[in-house]
């Protein structure tokens, strides 16, 4: 059996990620050379048998299969389908659009607001004795005219800007076309609570912050999504190779069949014999049915990744199955554990996004902290027009008896406290993670090693016991051959599982580290996944359109 896949791409780090990439050693003569392919049954006449691959014309009842498109389908190109048509990643993008207009407003904080308003209005007094000259509610400003009958025209046009700055200097500026004060100005500026552009930009730190955990999260979506189909892959190949082992099962019991009905027919056997070798037949056609009912389940999960319902079945292409077991052996040798740790403390995003969540948390207790002292504030408004006049003071302020504030920097205290455990158990954890991936990656390697012997050693004595029976020998009777038949494909079910296992585990490695993304940015782009849209249209996914088949 030989299986799909990529060819390694080494340690080089990715333009994607914006964190540096520690390199791993280059391998000189790799400890585990590449495993040597099983070689084909080679029962009776091999030439006869079908071949392992996914031509399933004939080879059972599931017309659903045998009736569909079939499209050969590499590991990269599934990815660069996936990255452009999986509905959960672009939901995703989706979310960025919100999270980056989260960041536009809170980096305007420091910019001027202006206010524009004119009105015109009718004052209506039911008094005699009394003229009123109200202003428009929401007016900047304005003049009055008395028109008659207690009857008053109000007429407004003004400007209304404000700003504060980096220093904390807050600015309202009031501009009156129509009044007798064109120009009102208010300036407060903080000296303890709120003072100083350290604290008055903390907010805009934390939002930006914030957006680069969420960058973060978007990348670990990506990751996800690219494990998850590179696994989905493998479990095609698995289905993809029973059905080719049960195939040439049912092809070997059912020529096994002839040669029993021949023997019976010459003599040398009892027709009873004959009952025992077509009940191995049906199993055999039971036991395809069922692999291929399990293809078809692989091949509904890699349409549904992909977000598409079109009628095809995906076939991994043979240099690709081949290539991606072989990669992923030369791949274990290097491996070392403190290496890895040292790359996934840098690589992984969950990581990234607790190292950010610490300096979160000392922001927020910053803030904390200044709202805990005086409102000292140097304070002016000056009136400019017919009527000018200006005031400047010194004004502190204090509200006492308010928990609130005390509670909110315990919080705040409490969370860094929180966030420093949780990033050592977090290091931890991804220690023994990688510590424990890294050991399941190395004993499925011997596991397939162990596999592949048994597998031979099944095929040797079917072999030998089909001898014995076509010559009717002592040890050779149907019996032992239908048993040894079983084995056989049980054998190859077990060494496809540990195979299949052995190329799961490097892809949790991978992901465990880190190193998804790199892996794979050569041969596919992650760029447009991780850019923000511009517009909701344009994180749309992409229509998929996987061909007509070969």
């Amino acid at each position: 059996m030989q299986f799909i896949g990529y060819r390694y791409l080494g340690w080089a780090g990715s333009m994607l990620l914006t964190l540096p990439v520690t390199q791993l050693p280059a391998a000189a003569d790799p400890v585990f050379q590449p495993l040597p392919a099983a070689p084909p049954p080679t029962v009776a006449t091999p030439s006869e048998l079908p071949e392992a691959t996914l031509d399933t014309e004939g080879l059972g009842p599931n017309v659903a299969i045998t009736n569909r498109s079939q499209v050969s389908l590499t590991l990269p190109d599934l990815i660069n389908l996936v990255v452009a048509g999986n509905r959960a990643l672009r939901d995703r993008q989706l979310q960025r659009l919100i999270e980056q207009q989260q960041l536009v407003e809170a980096e305007s904080r420091f910019d001027p607001r202006l206010t524009p308003a004119v009105g015109l209005g009718v004052n209506q007094s039911f008094d005699e004795d009394v003229s009123l000259g109200r202003s428009l509610r929401g007016s900047i400003g304005g003049s009055s005219t008395d028109i008659g009958d207690r009857t008053t025209l109000t007429q407004s046009a003004g400007l209304q800007g404000a700003v504060t700055t980096r220093l904390g200097t807050a600015l309202n500026l009031s501009l009156d076309a129509l009044g007798d004060t064109p120009i009102r100005l208010q300036v407060t500026q903080p000296l303890l609570r709120g003072a100083g552009t350290a604290i008055n930009e903390t907010p805009v730190e934390i939002a930006r912050l914030q957006e680069s955990q969420n960058f973060l999260g978007l990348q670990q979506t990506l990751i996800e999504t690219v494990s998850t189909t590179v696994t989905q892959y493998t479990s095609l190949i698995q289905a993809q190779e029973a059905v080719a082992i049960q195939a040439q099962a049912l092809a070997r019991r059912e020529q096994q069949l002839e040669i029993s009905t021949a023997l019976v027919e010459a003599g040398r056997r009892a027709a009873v014999e004959l009952a025992d070798t077509r009940r191995s037949v049906a199993n055999a056609e039971r036991d395809l049915l069922v692999a291929q009912t399990r293809l078809e389940a692989a091949n509904t999960a890699l349409l549904d990744q992909l977000g598409t319902d079109q009628n095809v079945l995906f076939v991994a292409a043979a240099e690709t199955i081949r290539d991606l077991f072989q990669a992923a052996v030369t791949r274990v040798e290097p491996y070392e554990v403190e290496t890895l740790v040292a790359i996934a403390y840098q690589q992984r995003p969950d990581y990234q996004q607790t190292l950010l969540d610490q300096d979160v948390a000392q922001l927020n207790l910053d803030l904390a902290e200044d709202d805990l002292r005086w409102q000292l504030n140097l304070e002016g408004d000056a009136d400019l027009g017919d009527f000018s006049a200006t005031t400047l003071g010194l004004v502190a302020r204090r509200t006492f008896d308010e928990p609130n504030l005390e509670t909110a920097r315990v919080r705040r205290e409490v969370e860094i406290a929180q966030q420093a455990n949780q990033l050592s158990q977090q290091r931890i954890a991804i220690r023994n993670e990688i510590t424990n991936q890294l050991n399941t990656v190395r004993a499925n390697l011997v596991r397939v090693e162990a596999a592949r012997r048994a597998t031979d050693n099944a095929r040797l004595q079917l072999e030998a016991t089909r001898e014995l029976f076509e010559r009717g020998r002592a040890g050779g009777n149907l019996f032992q051959v239908i048993s040894q038949e079983e084995n056989l494909v049980d054998a190859q079910n077990q060494e496809l599982l540990a195979e299949i296992e052995f190329l799961d585990s490097v892809i949790a490695l991978d992901q465990s580290v880190g190193l998804t993304l790199d892996t794979w940015s050569r041969e596919v782009d992650f760029l447009p996944a991780l850019l923000t849209p511009t517009t909701v249209e344009e994180a749309a996914p992409t229509a998929i359109d996987v061909g007509d088949g070969e």
